[in-house]
This record gives C-alpha cells, sequence and structure tokens, in this order.
C-alpha cells in the first residue's frame, strides 16, 4: 500500500517539515479596550466556531502586535488542559493576536494546503498521536517540538485540493442529513401524541352519524337493569348521604360532540376508570387544562378519586344512580 502511494506521488514528512513557523501566544491580561487588537483565548473557540465580536482585546505594542498577530491559514492548538491538542483554522478574522495557552502554526504553502492540514489534525491518526504526548503527565499538554514531530503523509498539492473539495462536500451532505433527521424525530414525537389524542375521541376512524351518544347508551342501560315486576333486579332504597343530597343526573344533551369534559366522561366510563395521563391523551389538554374536568367528575358525583398523587385514577362512580 505505501509503494503504491508512492508511486502516486505521495510522501511522508513531518508536521515540522512543513511548518514555516510553530511559535507559542502572547502572554498579557483580556482586556474590555477594544482599541487594539482582539485577543483570541482557548476558551473563545466553541464547536469549531469563534464569534469574534466576543473576543476581548488586550493591551500590546506594535512590535509584538506585529509578532503575534493571526492571518488566513493560521492554524492554533489547545496546548494545555482538558481540550489539549484541540485546533481551529483561521479563514478570516479581524486583526487579532493569540493568547499563550494557544500555539500557532502556519504552513508553508508550497509544501502543503492549511485546509488539508487542518483536516490532518481532525484525523484519528493525529489525535493517537497527540494523545501519546500527552500521556502520563498530571495536566495533560502538548508543546511546539512536541506537534512539529508528529508524523504525516502527505499526498501532492493538486490532490490534497481534491480531496479538502470532496471531505467538504461530504460534511455538508452530513449536516443535510443530521437537519433532517432532528426534524423527521421532531415531528414523528408530536404526530404520536396527536394520533393518540385522536384515537381517544373516536375520531381515528370514521364515525357513523346515526349511532347513538355514549351517554344516551349507558342511560338505556341502566334503565333496562331494573324493570318493573323484576324483584330480582329491584334495588333497595338507599338512605340519602349525610353529607350532601345525591345530585341529579345530568341529561344527555350536556354532552355535546367537541366538548373536553363530555370526551373525558366518555373514556371514563369506557375503560371504567381513568388517570390524569390517559385524560391529557383523550382531550388532547395538558395536565392544567385536564385537572377542573377531573375534579368536576368528581364534584358531580360522575367519578370517585382512587390513590394518591401520581397513583391518583378517577373511578366510575357505580353507585350514582
Amino acid at each position: 500500500h505505501a509503494d503504491d502511494l508512492s508511486a502516486c506521488g505521495w510522501h511522508d514528512s513531518t508536521v515540522g517539515a512543513i511548518a514555516e513557523a510553530i511559535q507559542y501566544g502572547y502572554t498579557a491580561s483580556a482586556s474590555s479596550d477594544l482599541s487594539g487588537p482582539r485577543f483570541l483565548r482557548i476558551t473563545d473557540i466553541q464547536d469549531g466556531h469563534v464569534e469574534w465580536s466576543k473576543v476581548p482585546g488586550c493591551v500590546i505594542s506594535a512590535a509584538d502586535a506585529a509578532k503575534y498577530r493571526l492571518g488566513k491559514g493560521d492554524i492554533v492548538f489547545s496546548r494545555t488542559g482538558a481540550t489539549t491538542g484541540k485546533s481551529f483554522l483561521i479563514e478570516s478574522c479581524p486583526e487579532a493576536v493569540f493568547a499563550s495557552y494557544l500555539i500557532r502554526l502556519r504552513a508553508k504553502l508550497t509544501a502543503v494546503s492549511p485546509t488539508f492540514l487542518y483536516l490532518f489534525f481532525q484525523s484519528p491518526a493525529y489525535w493517537s498521536g497527540i494523545t501519546e504526548v500527552a500521556a502520563g503527565v498530571a495536566q495533560p499538554g502538548c508543546n511546539a517540538s512536541k506537534l512539529a514531530e508528529l508524523a504525516i503523509t502527505l499526498p501532492p498539492i493538486e490532490e490534497q485540493s481534491a480531496i479538502v473539495a470532496r471531505v467538504n462536500q461530504l460534511i455538508g451532505n452530513m449536516r443535510v442529513f443530521e437537519q433532517t433527521t432532528g426534524a423527521c424525530e421532531r415531528e414523528l414525537g408530536h404526530l404520536d401524541q396527536s394520533l393518540l389524542a385522536t384515537a381517544f375521541r373516536g375520531e381515528l376512524v370514521p364515525q357513523d352519524p346515526t349511532d347513538e351518544p355514549a351517554s344516551v347508551l349507558l342511560d338505556r342501560i341502566r334503565a333496562a337493569r331494573v324493570q318493573p315486576g323484576d324483584a330480582s333486579r329491584t334495588r333497595r332504597p338507599r338512605a340519602p348521604a349525610a353529607q350532601a343530597p345525591a345530585r341529579a343526573a345530568e341529561p344527555a344533551a350536556t354532552y355535546r360532540a367537541g366538548d373536553p369534559y363530555a370526551t373525558l366522561l366518555t373514556a371514563m366510563r369506557k375503560h371504567g376508570s381513568i388517570s390524569s395521563s390517559d385524560a391529557q391523551i383523550a382531550t388532547g389538554l395538558d395536565a392544567a387544562g385536564v385537572r377542573p374536568l377531573l375534579q368536576r367528575l368528581v364534584s358531580e358525583g360522575a367519578a370517585k378519586v382512587e390513590g394518591q398523587k401520581r397513583g391518583t385514577r378517577y373511578l366510575v362512580n357505580r353507585t350514582r344512580p
């Protein structure tokens, strides 16, 4: 494989051999005075991006500003701490210098494309080398000499440009895919809730408009349980509750299609009981929206409460006349 690459113009080198300079940054304190150059620090590099408007300034002489000035194609590295080895390619920037906890590499443009070199600094081969350099010390770190010693295999300049173009295209495709996938996941989450709510309202399949309302059916079933002259089904009269007189059953006309309370009542009667989360799904309302409806079920005698807090369920009041 190495012979094939060599025949195609690839060759082994080191980072130091293809670098015009590898340099430590300027030591100073960040300043809110932005009349001078911006002062790039490790913490200003977030997710491969620098928001230059938020980068502080620093006090620096004209001579030092020229020495540490950043330019297009420069690559800066974090040389200490948890972000050791993390790099950032300067594509454009205002007048800026870099802080002492960064290392600046300036590539020899006749030997390597800065963008190709930056892509190498994201590769497993680079991270394997930089991890070995940083290993074995209490505070992970990397210095300029160790960075220069890292091995790299280089194709011809023309092929470097082709590789950069292809990688950028693939990265662009990947980002579009990630955005599309994220949007689909969000839509599926909304669809799940919508389908459940529709199903509990009885709207998932076409309904027969001639079907009688559930409340009417339940009233008819109650009436059929006690037939005149049927002693086996005749209930003994109950003494009225001491705390409150029995409430009269609401007429079926009280509940109409689309009424959340009617929907909730129908769902509870269908299943025998219902929880707050079931009620939210059935009505499409949130917890705050179903709370007064559940309280109304209890206050009107249509349901009784069983359990406490998260285990609370609302049972059909079978003893209600």
